[in-house]
C-alpha cells in the first residue's frame, strides 16, 4: 500500500507515491477538489495554497482494494532575480548612485517586493534605491538586492563598483589691477575651488597676450603694451584630474610718457635774449617713440603758453 505523499526539495510541487507493494491499481489526483490527473506524478497546474490530494486504489489483477489518500497544501515558492546593476558605472563622489535589478521571477505570480541594501567599504549605508553623499574616491560601494514576494526571500544578488576621482572646479577668475598699464605687475586670482574628494588646490594659471601664451604662474610682469588683451586661464586641478578651465581678461590701457628733464638756454640770459626750452629724454612704457609737447612759460608769476 502507499505510505505517503512527498514533495522533493529540488522539484517543488511534484507529487509521487512511495513504497507501493501492489502490482496494479488506479491513481487519481485532485486539485482543490477537482480531478487534475491520473498518473503517479503532477508537475504543473498548481500554485501556492492549492490543496492537492492523491488517491491510490490498489488492484491485484482480480480484486480492487480499499483506496488510500494523502493530502498536502502547496507551499510558497521563493522568488529570484537574475542580475543587479549600479549606475553610473564609473561614478565620482558627487554622483547619485541608482541600484536596479532585472529578471525577477516568482512561480506563484506574486509581485516584486525585493529589498535593497547599500554598503560602503563593508559598512551599511542605506536601503533606498539611490545613494549619494556618503562616499569619496576609492571607496568600494556594494548594492545587494534580496528578492522577495512578501512571504519568502530568495538568494541575494550583489553588484560592486569603485568610486573614481572627481575633477575639481573653480567659480571665478580675476586679474588685478583690472585696468592695467604696461609697467604694472598683474596678478591672477581665483576663488571657489571645490573638490568632492577634499583634495588640495593645485590649479595652474597660464597667461596669454593677444592670443599667444607667454607665461605661467599667478603673476605677470612685462611683455604687454597699450591695446593688448591679457588673459589669465586657470585650470582647476587636484593633482589627479583637471576640471573645466576658467578665464579672465583685461585690456592694457595707455601709459603716460615720462620726461626726464627740461633744458632752458641760455643759462645766463638777459632781457635781450631769446629763451629756448628744450625737452630732455622722453620715455614711454608702451614703446612710443614720437612725442608732442606742450610748453608753458611763467614770467614773474604769470603764465604764457606757447605750443
Amino acid at each position: 500500500m502507499a505510505t505517503g505523499l512527498t514533495t522533493p526539495g529540488d522539484s517543488p510541487g511534484v507529487i509521487e507515491t512511495n513504497d507501493l507493494t501492489f502490482t496494479g491499481g488506479t491513481y487519481r489526483v485532485e486539485l482543490n477538489g477537482t480531478t487534475a490527473g491520473t498518473s503517479t506524478t503532477l508537475s504543473s497546474g498548481f500554485v501556492r495554497d492549492d490543496v492537492i490530494t492523491c488517491t491510490v486504489t490498489p488492484f491485484d489483477g482480480t480484486d480492487t482494494g480499499t483506496a488510500v489518500s494523502e493530502t498536502l497544501t502547496i507551499s510558497n515558492t521563493a522568488p529570484s532575480i537574475s542580475s543587479v546593476s549600479i549606475t553610473p558605472t564609473s561614478p565620482t563622489a558627487s554622483d547619485t548612485l541608482l541600484c536596479s535589478w532585472s529578471g525577477f521571477s516568482d512561480d506563484d505570480g506574486d509581485a516584486d517586493s525585493s529589498s535593497v541594501e547599500w554598503a560602503v567599504n563593508g559598512s551599511s549605508a542605506g536601503t533606498s534605491l539611490v545613494l549619494s553623499g556618503v562616499f569619496v574616491r576609492d571607496d568600494v560601494v556594494v548594492c545587494t538586492v534580496t528578492p522577495s514576494d512578501g512571504t519568502d526571500t530568495g538568494i541575494a544578488v550583489s553588484e560592486t563598483i569603485r568610486i573614481e576621482n572627481s575633477a575639481p572646479s573653480v567659480s571665478t577668475v580675476s586679474i588685478s589691477p583690472s585696468a592695467p598699464q604696461a609697467d604694472d605687475e598683474l596678478s591672477c586670482e581665483w576663488s571657489g575651488f571645490s573638490d568632492a574628494d577634499g583634495d588640495d588646490d593645485v590649479s595652474t594659471a597660464v597667461w596669454s597676450v593677444s592670443g599667444t601664451d607667454v607665461a605661467t604662474g599667478p603673476t605677470l610682469s612685462g611683455g604687454f603694451a597699450y591695446g593688448d588683451t591679457v588673459t589669465c586661464t586657470v585650470t582647476p586641478s587636484d593633482g589627479v584630474d583637471e576640471g573645466t578651465p576658467q578665464t579672465a581678461s583685461a585690456v592694457v590701457e595707455n601709459t603716460a610718457p615720462e620726461l626726464s628733464s627740461v633744458i632752458l638756454t641760455p643759462t645766463d640770459a638777459t632781457e635781450a635774449d631769446t629763451l629756448v626750452c628744450t625737452p630732455g629724454t622722453t620715455t614711454d612704457a608702451d614703446g612710443t617713440s614720437s612725442f608732442t609737447y606742450t610748453t608753458q612759460w611763467k614770467v614773474s608769476g604769470g603764465f604764457l603758453t606757447i605750443i
